[in-house]
């Protein structure tokens, strides 16, 4: 399914031209509505057993579904997740030289979650998973600009038995340094989108609850830092801010944390004087 999101440019022309070389191609237009509202539209005319998700400006190689699927039907899987790569152009960062071997581990939804909530093998991302349509009968993405994986992700998870982890790199992510995601507007989606995913786990798995505290407070210092960078007024979603992340300092699971947010944490809950001068450093460094 080929959702045409209002597109100005050829895109509908090339999704038409695919769907007449292969008949298993279904292309919908519609008017500019967002991520959310192409995704909604294009889970309202599925008709396969499956469901997997590829970001227009992103790529998957030859054997991406093959592996997905096989893993999914040979371990009797709700989710079937398989490795990627962030790619730049035509640079490829993080490569690894892999051996003939696929490693598969077969998890549950606990063992999943867990490894979803402390930055590792994978993330809250839909793309470069294929799912058992059954898991989407009551899902609908929320109308944000970015998050809305997350908005969802941790419900589909939850409802899912069993899931299988491939180390094979099929999927290929591109890093749009123009794109919704890394814009320097502030949006306060993957606070609350993180958030949501707290009040969930703290209920189901309340033993991931610090994994999803950790990140609900790395999301709010997100927004905090691109305040501080672009010199965005709003004092008072500052002091929100500040107030989130000393309510639950006690929480934060430094383990997740790699060695650089490990030192922004410590930074701004001890020297938060310091940590805003570096900020502004930061910001006078990228404007040279």
């Amino acid at each position: 399914i080929l959702v045409d999101d209002g597109s100005p440019d050829n895109c509908p022309f090339i999704c038409e031209k695919w769907a007449k070389k292969d008949n298993r191609i279904k292309v919908i237009h519609k008017k500019n509505g967002g991520v959310a509202s192409a995704r909604n539209i294009g889970l309202k005319n599925v008709s396969g057993k499956y469901i997997s998700f590829i970001d227009p400006d992103d790529f998957v190689n030859n054997l991406y579904i093959e592996k997905l699927y096989n893993n999914l039907i040979d371990n009797d899987a709700d989710i079937s997740i398989v490795s990627y790569q962030k790619i730049n152009g035509t640079d490829i960062y993080n490569t690894k030289k892999r051996n003939n071997e696929e490693n598969v581990k077969v998890l549950n939804s606990e063992e999943a979650i867990s490894i979803m909530s402390s930055y590792s093998k994978f993330g809250v991302e839909l793309w470069n998973k294929l799912f058992k349509r059954e898991l989407f009968e009551k899902i609908e993405f929320p109308n944000v600009k970015i998050g809305e994986d997350w908005f969802i992700i941790y419900d589909i998870f939850v409802n899912a038995q069993k899931m299988v982890l491939s180390d094979y790199v099929g999927y290929y992510y591109r890093i749009n340094k123009k794109g919704l995601s890394r814009n320097k507007t502030v949006s306060l989606d993957c606070i609350n989108a993180s958030k949501h995913a707290l009040d969930l786990i703290t209920v189901k798995y309340p033993n991931l609850r610090p994994n999803c505290v950790t990140i609900y407070i790395n999301e709010n210092l997100s927004v905090y830092n691109k305040m501080c960078i672009y010199h965005i007024q709003d004092k008072k979603l500052k002091e929100e801010i500040i107030n989130i992340v000393s309510t639950h300092k006690k929480e934060i699971n430094y383990g997740i944390l790699n060695s650089k947010k490990k030192i922004q944490f410590t930074l701004f809950l001890k020297f938060r004087t310091i940590y805003n001068f570096l900020l502004k450093i930061y910001a006078l460094l990228r404007r040279k």
